[in-house]
């Protein structure tokens, strides 16, 4: 016998199936064989588990055939020609700590890690064509679907990456190391028992692109104290936050349609929830054994209460039933042990068996009905065993208010009520603050409010959703506003609600005030924007002054200088000449210079003035018109006359060759030639009246032919600078003008 196999005879032949038949024997001692059924083998040497071949794995439950080694598997490798991973094909690895899948693999069996409570990685080939790994976490190819966060990552929180649209079923089951995992606003549905028993789970903000919460989504989550679920998401599945015992308060947004059945059920540390009106149905055992829920108010949109629904909810104390309520499942309020009040404002009894409120001490618990149906349910059945204390409602109150509006009591007079009405008010959402009735902050929330009449004889509980308050937009009122050197207003209403600037101003031209709210956190304008509120509004410019007629200073053969004018509210005045009796029309004829010249000799002329247009006056009528005629042409042939030369016999001489308009000068050097002359003639102000440069020695100075030279009456002194073959010369000399 060979490892079990016997033999009879020793012969050739039986030694080769001997040694083959122990080969294999020794080949499954060490963890190495054929999947049966299949083209694929596997062997565990040294921790690791490889499966090689090719073809798909099948489908297991706990039966692998490396089950019973499971607990001796550290890694796992699926090599290049594996097609698939089985369903469970690695349950309760529980030394599993890392696999690296091949390029092959197309598809990832269901709960094919599950129990694998070490796995920190998984790594896949970059060749293949359906899935990826970052960082050791699984995706699809795309990365729109996180199909597995292994539960031992290192890490206590995690960002989900924003190409992602879907957390794939049990994709974080059992992390129970995380304590924040960010969802971004791409993920559009969170997959069946996604997050369950992550009990380390603190937080939730599930985004607003999130539609849908899978079952059992997050079960277990014990260590979950908040959800945040957005108004994007229209159910919420079976069992999604069953048994998240650290759970206080839920605010289901009214994009909800439907509560799945034990949606909450054994949320034992919930107080308070609040159902919107979008629902329309509440799922069987929704709210099981949530046993310090205090208060319930059923919103008027839902129709059916499922079978369980409040079961051993004993903290409950008050239930508000709306009248579109027509169906109560048997044992919706089961051992509410703690029930004082019931509202139900249905006009007709439902029929409901006893179960619904079994173990309900009757006695102790008041039920107000609609004065109109009171008799009928003293006599329903189940509803008459509180007949004792059935009561008409006596008042009621609307479900949504504005911040800044106050809560009212609408009392029912049919009710026939005639205690004090004296209400008091009370707010379970701390960021809702009420005071005698007025909200005055908690915009964007939901607060269970209370009204209490006459000490605790009536208490009428809602769940009211908070609005912004609405602010009417102010307006510009002030109208044809001209500016007169005083401050003008806009006119805009003052508001304690917002702030005003750049309401008031002294110069003409378009201003903008800017109106902002002060608390955009809970007011917004009436249209529902809350940017702040540009007004524009005018103060226009004033008439121009009108100025007087221009005055005559002086004048000769050919200019004609006048006096200036002051316009009275301080715009400059322009002036223009016209030889008739019309006021230019070309802007650029328009000047500020007080003196006209180039003009001729012996002519009319008629001068203009106006104030010209500024910042806040438009220009000012055109005045009358000074009329002056030039002087006649001199007669003198000498304007020039020589007061001063350097000497007689060098320097500068005055040339007798002069004329009306033209003057002529040598300069003459001791014993040399000029080569080169620099001719400069300045005013008595210091400012050039003519410049000349060359090789003759004589300059000549034009009076009248340049517009630029035209030279007035006056000193003036000539300054030139020679060179000459034997050296550099520099002469000064004053000539008069007299025309």
């Amino acid at each position: 016998m060979i490892h079990g196999v016997v033999f009879s005879k020793f012969t050739k032949n039986n030694l080769v199936k001997v040694l083959a038949a122990a080969c294999i024997a020794v080949g499954m001692a060490f963890g190495q064989a054929a999947i049966e059924g299949t083209s694929l083998t596997w062997k565990l040497e040294d921790g690791t588990l490889t499966i090689s071949g090719t073809g798909v794995m099948p489908t297991y439950g706990s039966n692998t055939p490396w089950y019973s080694q499971r607990g001796d598997i550290t890694s796992v490798v699926i090599q290049n020609g594996v097609g698939t991973i089985g369903d469970w094909a690695f349950y309760d690895s529980r030394g599993l700590t890392a696999v690296n899948i091949g390029n092959s693999v197309s598809s990832i069996g269901d709960n094919a890690f599950f129990g694998c409570t070490e796995l920190t990685a998984i790594n896949v080939d970059e060749g293949n064509a359906n899935y990826v790994s970052t960082d050791g976490v699984l995706f699809d190819k795309a990365k729109t679907t996180l199909i597995i966060y292994p539960v031992a990552k290192t890490g206590t929180t995690y960002t989900i990456p924003n190409s992602v649209t879907s957390i794939g079923d049990g994709a974080f089951q059992n992390c129970t190391g995380l304590t924040a995992v960010n969802i971004p606003n791409s993920v559009t549905s969170i997959g069946v028992y996604a997050f369950a028993y992550c009990t380390g789970l603190t937080a939730v903000n599930i985004p607003n692109s999130v539609t849908s919460i899978g079952d059992v989504a997050f079960q277990n989550c014990t260590g979950l104290t908040a959800v945040n679920i957005s108004n994007s998401v229209t159910s919420i599945g079976v069992y999604a936050f069953a048994y998240c015992t650290g759970l206080t308060a839920v605010n289901i947004p009214n994009s909800v349609t439907s509560i799945g059945d034990g949606a909450f059920a054994n949320c034992t540390g919930l107080t308070a929830v609040n159902i919107p009106n979008s629902v329309t149905s509440i799922g069987d055992a929704a709210f099981y054994y949530c046993t310090e829920l205090t208060a319930v108010n059923i919103p008027n949109s839902v129709t059916s209460i499922g079978n369980g629904a409040f079961y051993y909810c004993t903290g409950l104390t008050a239930v508000n039933i709306p009248n579109s309520v027509t169906s109560i499942g048997n044992d919706a309020f089961y051992y509410c042990t703690g029930l004082k009040q019931i509202i139900n404002r249905n006009a007709t009894p439902q029929t409901i068996t006893a179960g619904v409120f079994e173990y309900v001490p009757a006695a102790n618990v008041k039920l107000f009905v609609p004065a109109s149906v009171l008799d009928q349910y003293k006599a329903a059945p189940v509803w008459s065993n509180f007949s004792a204390q059935t009561a008409a409602i006596p008042f009621t109150l609307k479900d949504e208010i504005a911040v800044g509006e106050t809560l009212t009591a609408k009392f029912d007079e049919a009710a026939n009520y005639e205690g004090a009405k004296v209400i008091t008010w009370a707010s379970g959402n701390t960021a809702v603050v009420i005071e005698n009735g007025k909200i005055t902050a908690g915009a964007s929330n939901n607060a269970a409010i209370t009204a209490t009449l006459d000490g605790d004889y009536f208490s009428d509980f809602y769940f009211v959703n908070v609005i912004k308050g609405k602010v009417e937009k102010p307006s510009v009122t002030a109208a044809n506003l001209v500016y007169d050197k005083t401050e003008k207003s806009a006119g805009i209403a003052a508001n304690a609600l917002y702030t005003i600037t750049g309401d008031t101003a002294t110069n003409a031209g378009q201003h903008t005030a800017t109106v902002a709210l002060k608390d955009k956190d809970n007011y917004e304008w009436a249209d529902g924007k809350s940017d702040d509120l540009p007004l524009t509004w005018t103060i226009a410019k004033a008439a121009g002054a009108t100025v007087l007629t221009p005055t005559l200073a002086s004048k000769t053969h050919n200019s004609i200088t006048i006096n200036a004018i002051v316009a009275a509210s301080g715009q400059v005045v322009n002036y223009a000449i016209n030889t008739a009796n019309t006021a230019p029309t070309d802007a650029t004829a328009w000047k500020t210079d007080l003196t006209f010249a180039g003009l001729s000799a012996n002519t009319d002329y008629y001068i203009f003035a106006r104030a010209i247009e500024n910042a806040n006056y438009h220009a000012g009528a055109v005045s009358a018109s000074l009329e002056e005629t030039t002087n006649a042409a001199s007669n003198n042939q000498n304007p020039i006359r020589e007061i001063q030369k350097s000497d007689g016999r060098t320097g500068i001489r005055l040339s007798k060759n002069i004329v009306s308009d033209k003057a002529e000068f040598e300069i003459i050097l001791p014993s040399d030639k000029v080569l080169e002359v620099k001719a400069v003639i300045y005013d008595n102000t210091g400012n050039v009246v003519f410049e000349f440069s060359g090789r003759d020695a004589k300059l000549s100075w034009n009076l009248t032919n340049n517009a630029d030279r035209n030279v007035a009456n006056g000193t003036y002194l000539i300054i030139v600078e020679a060179k000459g073959v034997n050296g550099n010369y520099a002469y000064s000399a004053k000539v008069g003008v007299k025309k």
